[in-house]
């Protein structure tokens, strides 16, 4: 139903909650939401949080296009985004579209991390610092 998001400044992260069911297209919204927002400074990493998530649907045409914009994000110097798919099915869901956004060229100069652990997030954030 919902993707929201506030802006951590002193960490620089962009803390994402998706709740109840979420389509790709609405990703893309919010991606375009983020890309716009001036508040946002350089070299933020993206924290998605899955774990309200009922349902992620899914279509060629919509995963097309969120990987292929991406790159929207460049001009903020996006250093990454870490993924908490707590569910099986959020979990494979993300994993497909990690695959499909690594095929994109340049793509490999972001990081996108997926996790099950909530625990692991804050050394995920490490490693995309280093």
């Amino acid at each position: 139903m919902a993707i929201t998001y506030t802006y951590d400044q002193s960490e620089n992260l962009v803390l994402v909650k998706a709740v109840g069911v979420i389509s790709l297209q609405k990703l893309t919204q919010f991606a375009d939401e983020v890309s716009r927002d001036m508040n946002i400074k350089d070299g933020f990493i993206e924290i998605i949080d899955l774990s309200k998530c009922t349902d992620i649907q899914v279509s060629y045409d919509t995963s097309a296009k969120l990987t292929k914009d991406w790159g929207k994000w460049e001009h903020k110097s996006h250093k990454g985004s870490i993924m908490y798919a707590p569910t099986d099915h959020a979990y494979g869901i993300i994993r497909m579209l990690q695959t499909l956004t690594d095929m994109e060229p340049g793509s490999k100069a972001v990081s996108h991390l997926v996790t099950r652990n909530k625990d692991e997030i804050p050394e995920l954030i490490r490693k995309i610092r280093a």
